[in-house]
């Protein structure tokens, strides 16, 4: 199979924004008094904000858990700096870049992608970007990766998705994409430890 498109997730895949992505959810949690775990906040990571906030605080109108979603946004563009790079993501992407198209598929809010996407000038390696205001699905749903491929102009059998989550897997196989997941995923096609595997395991497709 020769690919024409590489598609990455962002959070945990090119970039470790785990604590700040945690905290954006703790902190509105915590405010009302609502205590979970970190390690429960990190299960639900890939699926919309809305049910994030939903799972731990059921008795919430739609109105607070907007609210909530307000606040987290602000802790996160308040903790960009706290970003670090995923190891080998620079020279991941910038072996890439000009072998195929390139695109982002991520769920976070588009102030906070582009502004990482800044801070590592990295905007310059991707032919499309689709953010989460540009969807009405959170994953599983096969919607983030679909826009993708109609923006890329290339169809799902010509693609892989990149990603750390069992949401991002799951995604992929709903959208009929390959998926390397950096994790053990048995449902992957193909599982990394790092980007530097990634990258090993799509010489083979280029």
């Amino acid at each position: 199979m020769k690919i024409k498109a590489v598609i990455f997730d962002l959070d945990g895949t090119l970039v470790d924004s785990h604590k700040i992505h945690v905290d954006s959810y703790l902190i509105p949690l915590n405010k009302r008094e609502i205590y979970p775990k970190p390690e429960d906040i990190l299960s639900g990571f890939g699926t919309f904000d809305f049910v994030i906030f939903r799972k731990f605080s059921p008795k919430s109108s739609e109105e607070e858990i907007r609210q909530m979603i307000r606040e987290r946004k602000q802790v996160l563009i308040e903790e960009v700096s706290q970003t670090r790079r995923m190891p080998y993501s620079d020279e991941i992407l910038q072996f890439l870049k000009g072998k195929t198209k390139l695109a982002l598929a991520t769920g976070t809010f588009g102030e906070m992608t582009y502004k990482t996407l800044e801070m590592f000038d990295w905007k310059k390696y991707f032919d499309v970007i689709v953010v989460g205001e540009d969807v009405k699905k959170s994953r599983p749903d096969p919607e983030i990766l679909n826009t993708a491929l109609d923006k890329l102009k290339t169809d799902s059998d010509k693609a892989v998705y990149v990603g750390d989550s069992i949401y991002d897997v799951q995604c992929a196989k709903n959208a009929n994409v390959k998926v390397i997941a950096l994790g053990n995923f048995k449902e992957a096609d193909f599982t990394a430890k790092n980007l530097l595997e990634v990258k090993t395991i799509l010489e083979r497709f280029l």
